[in-house]
């Protein structure tokens, strides 16, 4: 693909102006309201840059890239299109996940049911495991914002590894489109910061390593930054360096394509000679500019490479050949900070060695409001235990746990958790023991997904009576049985609703029993095995914990 470049033709530069397409403003409809949100996003996108905002100084590395034409016509966005549809004239539909294709190109084939009468890099029915994890990518990035994804794209579409027909265009980005594959592009993009490297150094360094490999016609890196929020939380973004120059001996600016300011060029100022780095941020309508900044010590400011971060990444649910599980958490309030920990034992309770986990970068743009914890890798090995914790002089939050893995994915939804929770999910060495505990009364909704040759299950345990403290609710997976068994420790009496989904090439059915309850002694059992076909019934028994001996049938009811 050609590269569209600004020749330069002297040696100082000043960039930042606002181009003349967006410098003129919007020509706003009578019937959008004259609100405080409105006039933010106006004096955000079409106002003058504030002072000291734009990057000026003797160009040491350049290259070509531009705001615009090569940056994307419409701002960032998290959870809705509204602004974008008001100020820019996108579309403003619902956000949708994934597409297939774009979940083949993050992960590859496996993704897929099947690849019959599929084309390469087509789409494709996505597994169960696949559609649950492009439906989880969308909520996160809801919560955080896709600048991620806006500042991958960018690049990848200047350096060439992207067409402009992935991103609605014709040639140069800022004739980019928002259709649903933009956005699908977009999100993936952004979901690459899960899973690709990141280069976490000094401020000096980063110059430097810019320095080193910006190139005409390449731009090598995104950039996520971090820092502090009054609230005790911690705000992030990714931003896209494209050139830097030299202010003064040791002072320098990273010309830098932001996303929540379309068609203008900011400035990152790096410090050399102390080693720090601040740059001026303004991401919500509640709160004013906010100077974010970070020195060697915080290591806020991080490289990402653009050509791996467009490659397939290593898929945490696909097929028995990935070593590793993938852990990842919901958000949560900023309070809360500090006050949420997790981490992993082996089954006898020796804490994990770090050559066997990977703690993976927190999500990008968390909200002043918000604060998440970061996934992790971890290999399975013999199995482990994966404990999490909320502090004495906490408060009760919502949670959620997700653990994807090679040979299928568990979710735990525990509903609200108290201060002074000590929780735990167990795993074998297969996946084939998923079970949850903690030192609070819980009713915790466990979600499992595994695969039986071309046949897809997902089963949903949930709701019924509260489990005690210290108990375990569980699912054991009995692949030579063809059966998951689903109950308490102590083969303890209880109750469960439970859903049951089959899925092939073909189509799904889907079929539940409500409060299903088991005396002292016994537990579920689901016999997958048996339910081979979308026109069938599946069986649920009622069975002797010991014994294995069958008990009674529940009666399951199809859904829709």
């Amino acid at each position: 693909m050609p590269k569209y470049l600004i020749l330069l033709g002297a040696s100082v530069l000043v960039l930042g102006a606002v181009s003349p397409a967006f410098g003129a403003g919007p020509v706003l409809p009578p019937s959008i309201p004259d609100t405080p949100t409105n006039e933010f996003y106006y004096d955000l996108w079409f106002g003058a840059p504030p002072a000291g905002s734009t990057p000026s100084g003797q160009v040491v590395a350049d290259s070509g890239f531009r705001t615009a034409p090569n940056g994307f016509p419409y701002a960032n966005y998290g959870a809705t299109l509204d602004q974008n549809a008001l100020f820019f004239g996108t579309p403003d539909n619902a956000l949708e996940p994934m597409n297939s294709q774009d979940m083949r190109s993050l992960f590859g084939d496996d993704v897929c049911i099947t690849l019959k009468n599929t084309t390469r890099g087509g789409p494709c029915a996505l597994t169960p495991a696949a559609k649950y994890y492009s439906e989880y990518l969308l909520e996160s990035v809801d919560s955080v914002g896709h600048c991620a994804g806006f500042a991958v794209a960018a690049a990848a579409l200047y350096n060439g590894f992207l067409k402009p027909s992935d991103l609605g265009a014709l040639s140069l980005a800022n004739q980019s489109q928002l259709t649903l594959d933009t956005q699908s592009e977009l999100l993936r993009q952004w979901a690459t910061q899960l899973f690709t490297p990141t280069l976490k150094t000094s401020p000096a360094d980063v110059v430097r390593t810019l320095v080193r490999t910006i190139k005409p016609g390449r731009v090598p890196s995104a950039m996520p930054i971090w820092w502090p929020t009054a609230q005790g939380g911690v705000e992030g973004h990714v931003i896209m360096p494209f050139a830097v120059l030299k202010k003064a001996p040791g002072l320098y600016d990273i010309a830098v394509y932001d996303n929540n300011y379309p068609g203008q060029t900011r400035a990152v100022h790096v410090d050399m000679n102390a080693n720090t780095w601040e740059y001026l941020v303004s991401v919500d309508p509640s709160s004013g500019p906010t100077i974010a900044a970070g020195n060697a010590d915080t290591l806020t400011m991080w490289l990402m490479d653009v050509k791996k971060a467009v490659g397939k990444q290593l898929c945490p649910f696909c097929g028995k050949r990935v070593p590793t599980d993938f852990a990842a958490f919901g958000v949560f309030p900023a309070s809360q900070n500090g006050k949420i920990d997790y981490g992993f034992t082996d089954l006898r309770g020796k804490p994990v060695s770090g050559a066997r986990m990977n703690v993976l970068p927190a999500l990008t743009a968390i909200g002043a409001n918000q604060f998440t914890l970061p996934a992790a890798q971890i290999m399975r090995h013999n199995g482990y235990r994966m404990w999490i914790r909320t502090a004495p002089d906490g408060r009760t939050v919502p949670m959620q746990t997700q653990l994807a893995s090679g040979t299928g994915l568990h979710f735990v939804d525990w509903g609200k958790v108290g201060p002074g929770s000590n929780a735990r999910i167990t795993v074998s060495e297969g996946g084939e023991l998923f079970s949850v505990t903690s030192n609070q009364s819980a009713r915790p909704k466990l979600l499992q997904i595994f695969q039986q040759r071309e046949r897809h299950y997902t089963v949903v345990a949930s709701g019924g009576a509260d489990t005690a403290k210290g108990v375990a609710r569980y699912q054991r997976l009995d692949r030579a049985g063809g059966l998951l068994m689903m109950g308490h420790s102590d083969n303890r009496k209880g109750s469960l609703s439970i859903r049951v989904t089959l899925e092939t090439a073909t189509g799904q059915a889907v079929f539940r029993a409500e409060n299903v309850s088991w005396a002292l002694g016994q537990h579920l059992a689901f016999d997958y095995d048996h339910w081979r076909s979308l026109d069938e019934t599946p069986t649920l028994w009622v069975r002797d914990a010991v014994s294995g001996a069958n008990i009674r049938e529940i009666p399951l009811t199809k859904v829709g």
